[in-house]
Formats: structure tokens, sequence, C-alpha cells
């Protein structure tokens, strides 16, 4: 992780990040309630947090390979 932050490649990583998980859903108390809007909402916020959390960062790494297999 150290070398994804250092050369550059976390950005380019969290921009396409929305991209690669079009169905996935953020069970953040609020998902009860949420609708397609929110849902990218939510998932936005999450995926700028991994920009400074490790925990964050490898739950999208994890979540982008989930999806990866199952297309």
């Amino acid at each position: 992780l150290k070398e994804i932050r250092e050369n550059g490649q976390l950005e380019e990583f969290v921009k396409t990040s929305l991209d690669q998980l079009p169905s996935t859903h953020l069970a953040n108390g609020e998902d009860v309630k949420e609708n397609e809007h929110l849902r990218e909402e939510f998932l936005s916020d999450f995926i700028e947090s991994s920009r400074n959390s490790t925990e964050n960062l490898l739950l999208l790494i994890a979540a982008i390979t989930v999806e990866t297999i199952r297309k």
C-alpha cells in the first residue's frame, strides 16, 4: 500500500473505483432508505476516505476484487 500511495497509483485507483462497483451498497445505517442517488453518494464518500485510511483502502481493494470475479 505504501508503494501505491508513493507512486501516484492511489489517485487513479480511487478515481476509477466507483465505476468498478456498479451494484455495491455500503451498509452505513442509512442504507435502509437508500436509493440509487444515495448509494453513489455514500460509496463515493467511502472511496474518498480510503485515501487516508488503510483499513478502508483494503476493503475497497477487496470489494473491487470480488466484483471483478463476479463479472
